[in-house]
Order: structure tokens, then C-alpha cells, then sequence
């Protein structure tokens, strides 16, 4: 990332809601993105990226890229994360697209979220409506994404 050394980790976790919470004690995914940055030669600091929780489905992550999203010539991380999508009103697939800042600007826990680029970027839904309506997702690839960001004047 920016020329550090990094690994990207991404992990399914199910889990299950106390009883009091789902007395049908359903079965849950989340993935939890963790990012394991360089510090010495074959040592690494873990940094906890996000969790991505159950949303309607499980969420499933589509592609990560680089690319600038902000005022600096640093790469941005950019995930695009999905989940299925199916109840009365509606069938199919959300996207939502997570911006977070390069790692030379801060090297906490957790990297940095940027929420205004973000949701510029989120794709909405590729979805079937009960009253007939078909809607397409806007932004749902690494090619998506790359050219709304230049359309937005990112470089």
C-alpha cells in the first residue's frame, strides 16, 4: 500500500445472537478485514480495516483495489462488499462501496474510514421490486469505481 509492504486478511466468522436477542438462535456471518502492515523485515503490525456484518444476507467482499480517493497522491484502499437481498419487497444484490486512507498519514489500530468519498461510490442495488420495478446497481466493479473516481476529478 503506497509502496509499504502489506497483507490483506479477510475472515468469515459465523456467530449466533444470545438467545434473548434470536430465540431461533440463527446462524450469522460477518467478515472481519484485516490488514497485516510491514514494520521490520518479515514482522507486521495488525490493523483491523472493518467488520462487515450480515445485512439482509451475508456479505460477501467483490474486489479490493488502490486508488487515489482523496487530495494527496496517496492510494486509497477501496473494498466493494455485497449482500443478497431478499425479502417482500424485494431480490437481489446491494453494493456498498468502503473508502480507507493510506497508511502513511496514521498508523493506529485501525485505518482510517473516509465516509464522504464513500458513499459517493456506494452502488446501491441490483434488485427486483414486488411492483414490477428493476433497478441496476451503479457502481459494482474495480472499473466502476476507477472511472466514477475520475469523473470526480481523482487522479
Amino acid at each position: 500500500m503506497n509502496s509499504i509492504p502489506v497483507i490483506i486478511a479477510f475472515y468469515d466468522q459465523t456467530y449466533k445472537l444470545s438467545k434473548n436477542q434470536d430465540p431461533d438462535q440463527t446462524i450469522y456471518h460477518r467478515i472481519i478485514a484485516t490488514l497485516f502492515v510491514e514494520n521490520k523485515k518479515n514482522n507486521y503490525d495488525k490493523l483491523i480495516i472493518n467488520t462487515f456484518d450480515t445485512d439482509g444476507g451475508s456479505p460477501k467482499i467483490e474486489t479490493v483495489l488502490f486508488a487515489n480517493a482523496d487530495k494527496d497522491v496517496s492510494k486509497e484502499l477501496i473494498i466493494i462488499a455485497s449482500w443478497e437481498q431478499s425479502n417482500q419487497e424485494l431480490s437481489g444484490t446491494m453494493f456498498n462501496t468502503f473508502v480507507y486512507d493510506d497508511l502513511l498519514k496514521n498508523r493506529t489500530e485501525k485505518i482510517v474510514f473516509l465516509k464522504d468519498i464513500s458513499s459517493k461510490l456506494d452502488g446501491g442495488c441490483e434488485c427486483s421490486f414486488s411492483d414490477g420495478r428493476n433497478k441496476k446497481a451503479k457502481l459494482k466493479t474495480a472499473k466502476d469505481i476507477k472511472a466514477e473516481l475520475l469523473r470526480l476529478g481523482y487522479k
